[in-house]
């Protein structure tokens, strides 16, 4: 695994560095394609995500963004549901729950 692990961040690296004036969503498409092999799909995947996110800041942004959005769409859907206009730690754990699995279902399309 250590051995697959450095062959990801290397390949990586040379996508990054072959590709410098194509933007990062190219490369992230470009590398995820090149990592991709069976069992070790999703933690290449992750891999690849991470390196891009720690590379680009305006990429990790657009997640920061999205991650507190679905929490606050959350948050106002349940307060105008519930007809609440606080809401207690428990109801923020629910919104908390909610607001992640909105978050994921946007992320992969399964809405």
């Amino acid at each position: 695994m250590k051995n697959a692990d450095k062959a990801v961040r290397q390949t990586v690296a040379q996508g990054y560095s072959q590709r410098s004036t194509s933007s990062e969503a190219d490369v992230v498409h470009a590398v995820a394609k090149e990592v991709v092999n069976g069992k070790d799909a999703i933690r290449n995947a992750i891999l690849v995500l991470r390196k891009a996110l720690k590379k680009d800041d305006g990429y990790y942004q657009s997640w920061q963004a999205n991650i507190a959005m679905a929490f606050q769409d959350e948050h106002y859907r349940f307060k105008f549901r519930n007809n609440k206009p606080r809401i207690s730690n428990k109801d923020v754990h629910t919104v908390a729950n909610k607001a992640a699995d909105n978050f994921l279902q946007l992320l992969f399309e399964l809405k």
